[in-house]
């Protein structure tokens, strides 16, 4: 009898990419391949290289694709998943969407060559960037390019009427907040010790830290704290965002907002606190350009369901 081995099965390969909704007013930057129709027309996206940030890696790329430098930062939008088989890839895309405003005058048409350093001279890739409309970008673009633009617009609609704003950590909004926060953590997180809800009002006062809501059309639909814990560190405390404003960029909002709090108050570190079952938590600090720690100070006790994260602060 002959024994035949069973094929080695080949595991599809996770891929993260970085997409680009770069906008100017209400038009949506967007190419096609010179010379290569059947590719379609695309944003701007690419591969987040190992070791790299999806924020930064879609700032590259960005760059790379269009040769424009100067955008305002990155705004995170949401991750989708996919499937890139059909195409005849043996790829699964997990995708991390972001939202960049560019800035100048750019003009409304031009070509690029896009060359990457380690590439052959002459290998460089034409690309034509034009702008078209915002709210009919979908219908152009190929292979689910356009899949978080309704989530882009939904944003652009709120941001409007968006507001962060200093605010006592007694006041009646952040005690509000504080209590879902609490109750919601306490659901998701019910093993002793896993929660660490104590921020004390000096903490937060004028030159130690502060205490920040959101407002969405005078309603407080977020919150979120800052506090020094060394000369040149700062710690985020208390995020939160109603379940009915989530996936509006509410966060990053609050998570920019913080970041300035802290630069001036001195300090070129910032540090954080989630848990371990706040994946969409997690994607938003990550996006913002936090990488992951080991567990710090009192959150070594829980470092069980603690998830611990830091990013440095420019000056």
């Amino acid at each position: 009898m002959v024994v035949h081995a069973a094929p080695e099965r080949v595991m599809t390969r996770q891929v993260g990419k970085a997409f680009a909704y770069v906008t100017r007013g209400s038009d949506l930057l967007v190419f096609s391949h010179v010379g290569v129709p059947e590719a379609g027309i695309q944003v701007p996206a690419g591969t987040i290289d190992p070791g790299e940030t999806p924020a930064d890696a879609v700032l590259r790329e960005t760059i790379e694709e269009t040769g424009w430098t100067e955008f305002r930062k990155p705004r995170f939008l949401g991750t989708a998943s996919f499937d890139m088989r059909p195409y005849g890839k043996d790829e699964l895309h997990e995708r991390w969407f972001f939202h960049l405003e560019l800035v100048g005058a750019p003009p409304r048409t031009w070509r690029h060559f896009e060359r990457h350093a380690e590439e052959a001279p002459g290998s460089a890739i034409e690309l034509e960037l034009f702008w078209t409309p915002l709210d009919r970008a979908e219908s152009l673009l190929i292979a689910e390019h356009g899949a978080l633009l309704p989530r882009l617009r939904e944003r652009l609609r709120i941001a409007a009427g968006v507001s962060v704003q200093r605010a006592s950590i007694e006041s009646r909004a952040a005690l509000e907040l504080i209590t879902a926060l609490n109750a919601e953590l306490s659901a998701l997180y019910p093993e002793p010790g896993a929660n660490h809800f104590r921020l004390d009002p000096d903490e937060v006062a004028a030159g130690r830290g502060a205490f920040l809501v959101a407002y969405h059309d005078g309603r407080a639909l977020g919150c979120g704290a800052v506090r020094l814990i060394a000369d040149d560190e700062a710690e985020v405390k208390r995020m939160y965002v109603a379940p009915e404003a989530r996936g509006l960029g509410l966060g990053a909002a609050i998570v920019a907002a913080l970041e300035r709090e802290a630069r001036a108050l001195g300090a070129r570190r910032l540090v954080l606190e989630t848990g371990v079952r706040q994946g969409a938590a997690i994607a938003v600090y990550r996006a913002a350009g936090f990488a992951h720690i080991d567990p710090f100070g009192e959150y070594v006790a829980s470092a069980a369901t603690s998830v611990c994260m830091a990013k440095p602060l420019d000056r």
